[in-house]
């Protein structure tokens, strides 16, 4: 489970990681719903092409929504510096 492997790469202490794991958990459930966005248009028309990039734009925006909010939950277990190197091993594994 990736929250487990994380929670083993940031040190998480044996105090903290049930809630840590359970708040990961909720907090990638929320990003995963921002991938099923989708643009109204599709194809090559420069209206399809505009829609995506509005689109781009609602999932960037519901993306740093997500991070704020549950940053203040991490931020409650965790040091900032772990918080940062989640974000990193997220990075690496091409997970935001």
């Amino acid at each position: 489970m990736a929250a487990e492997r994380i929670c083993a790469k940031i040190d998480v202490d044996k105090a903290h990681k049930d809630a840590f794991i359970s708040i990961y958990q909720s907090y990638k459930k929320d990003m995963s719903s921002v991938r099923t966005i989708k643009p109204s248009v599709t194809g090559d028309s420069e209206q399809a092409i505009e829609a995506k990039i509005c689109c781009d734009f609602v999932k960037s925006e519901k993306i740093l929504e997500i991070r704020k909010n549950y940053y203040e939950q991490f931020r409650t277990i965790l040091r900032p510096s772990q918080i940062q190197k989640m974000y990193d091993i997220e990075r690496e594994w091409g997970k935001p």
